[in-house]
């Protein structure tokens, strides 16, 4: 019976360690893919943003995950005000509303007062 204990002691070590692995690759596969976070609907996001900043409207749409809990998100934004100075003052609130509904911890967003020429929501690579 005593020459069992030390291989089931390493069996048992082994599977908690493969378990941990597995579940640490598991969740880290969103930052490993730099696929959108769970929870975020970038067509949901956008609308909201839309509702709440008339006028605003986000297109060419990426997010993703850094790390846990660092969403990051960059965006070309549609703007209708006149100076540059009121393009700065929406896009730090539409920033601020991001982070606090949305979190988002980092939003890179280019305000635009033409669109860009590529109207989808979100983003494609060529």
């Amino acid at each position: 019976m005593g020459r069992y204990i030390d291989p089931a002691a390493a069996i048992l070590i082994g599977v908690v360690v493969l378990r941990s692995a597995i579940s640490i690759v598991w969740e880290s596969k969103h930052t490993l893919l730099e696929a959108t976070p769970a929870g975020v609907k970038v067509e949901e996001m956008a609308e909201d943003v839309a509702r709440r900043f008339p006028g605003v409207r986000l297109h060419h749409v990426h997010a993703w995950e850094v790390g846990p809990g660092q969403r990051v998100l960059t965006a070309h934004m549609k703007v209708g005000v006149a100076t540059l100075l009121e393009a700065e003052g929406v896009t730090a609130e539409v920033r601020r509303f991001l982070h606090d509904e949305w979190n988002i911890t980092h939003a890179t967003l280019e305000a635009e007062a033409n669109c860009c020429g590529r109207e989808e929501l979100l983003g494609r690579w060529k």
